[in-house]
């Protein structure tokens, strides 16, 4: 990857900020020099690090892949729950029975489809659902 070059037309002073600003968010990496004046920011050599690098990346780069969590739902476990909520259901139990088979055997895409279907439908009835969402991630915060 080749090395980014900017072509900055701002006051001495200007970018000093603005490299001090990337500086403390860890997007580059500075040998410092005193600066004449105390307490201001003043920079011998810039490097771009790896998060600056991942930042100018349109996908967030290998940081936002490292920052991404999979939820995987174990098949078993899904079959298991959906055949539990048909049994306790209202159903005559010959249709009861029927479903719960049908559910056991469904092929893991048709599975993946109706999981997905389940879970839409059950949050567009839930007329709860966002106070739900929001009391749960308040909790973990």
């Amino acid at each position: 990857m080749p090395p980014y070059w900017c072509n900055i037309r701002a006051s001495e002073d200007e970018l000093f900020a603005n490299l001090y600003y990337l500086f403390e968010h860890g997007l580059i990496f500075t040998d410092r020099y005193p600066h004449p004046l105390p307490n201001e920011p003043s920079f011998l050599s810039v490097k771009i690090t790896a998060d600056g690098l991942d930042f100018l990346q349109d996908d967030g780069g290998i940081s936002a892949m490292r920052n991404t969590v999979t939820v995987r739902f174990d098949a078993e476990e899904i079959r298991t729950v959906l055949a539990e909520k048909v049994a306790v259901s209202d159903l005559p139990k010959p249709e009861r029975d029927r479903l719960t088979h049908a559910v056991r055997s469904l092929p893991a895409e048709a599975l993946r489809q109706l999981t997905r279907r389940v879970l839409d439908r059950a949050i567009k009835g839930l007329p709860d659902t966002l106070r739900l969402i929001q009391t749960f991630v308040d909790r973990l915060s």
